[in-house]
């Protein structure tokens, strides 16, 4: 059995990950928090849905007091960037160019 993802799927994708995106960047506990070893779990179906969750916080730690993290700044040893925002950003453009070339 063939199983593919529906454009509008796709969009579905990307639109979720823009939630993400927006709800972290504005968030006190992502800014103070080195977030290492978590996944998004993508899930869709044959009857049009999809959506992605964030999961596996199990290695997620706190910084030092009155420390940020931008997670979009490139790493450097010690520095705990971890470019989290950087990666949904780069996640975010594969599907827009999947969509782009299916139209």
């Amino acid at each position: 059995m063939e199983f593919r993802l529906l454009a509008s799927q796709q969009g579905m994708y990307l639109t979720r990950l823009k939630e993400i995106r927006d709800t972290l960047e504005i968030s006190p506990f992502f800014k103070t928090h080195e977030v290492i070893g978590s996944s998004l779990l993508f899930v869709h179906d044959s009857k049009g849905r999809a959506k992605i969750w964030m999961i596996d916080f199990g290695k997620t730690t706190p910084l030092a007091e009155g420390d940020e993290l931008t997670h979009r700044a490139l790493w450097v040893e010690g520095n705990r960037e971890d470019g989290y925002l950087s990666g949904l950003d780069s996640l975010s453009d594969i599907i827009l160019t999947m969509l782009n070339s299916e139209t």
